[in-house]
């Protein structure tokens, strides 16, 4: 005799199992960067999106690191400033899920060293990203420049 209540059970069980595994934390082994382009006018230009695949779970190495911002730093024939880093890493317990108002996942990278991630809820870990935000060089130089003239016209 076919016992389908048994059957029920043991498929409500085997769905929790599955719910439970998508709260595992899991070590990273890609993350997604963004670079922002801001232009001489101050507004945002350009997103660019690149996944990266991390040579050791959890960690950008400083070498790769070096040459993400180097590759990034020109666009349409334009010299871009690196400004700031910034690092999003969701690393909360399956516990804490509720309460996530109480977290900060943004950090400002400083330097330019190695960068580790949490392990993340599996179910969240492609929200893990590390974003580079560029100013147009020609900014600062033009600002300074016109500091110099405004204050040239100022003496005399």
């Amino acid at each position: 005799m076919y016992d389908l209540e048994h059957e029920d059970e043991s498929l409500q069980e085997f769905t929790n199992e599955l719910d439970c595994l998508k709260y595992v934390k899991k070590d990273l082994t890609q993350v997604k960067c963004f670079f922002l382009y801001v232009d001489i006018d101050r507004k945002l230009s350009k997103i660019n999106t690149k996944n990266i695949n991390l040579q050791i779970p959890n960690t950008i190495l400083k070498n790769d690191l070096i040459k993400l911002i180097k590759t990034n730093n020109k666009l349409d024939n334009r010299l871009y400033k690196l400004v700031y880093m910034l690092k999003y890493n969701f690393n909360i317990d399956e516990k804490d899920l509720k309460n996530l108002e109480n977290y900060c996942f943004l950090d400002t990278i400083d330097t330019v060293e190695d960068i580790s991630f949490y392990p993340t809820v599996e179910v969240m870990s492609d929200i893990n990203s590390l974003y580079f935000i560029y100013l147009d060089a020609g900014l600062k130089k033009k600002t300074k420049k016109n500091l110099i003239t405004h204050k040239k016209t100022a003496k005399n």
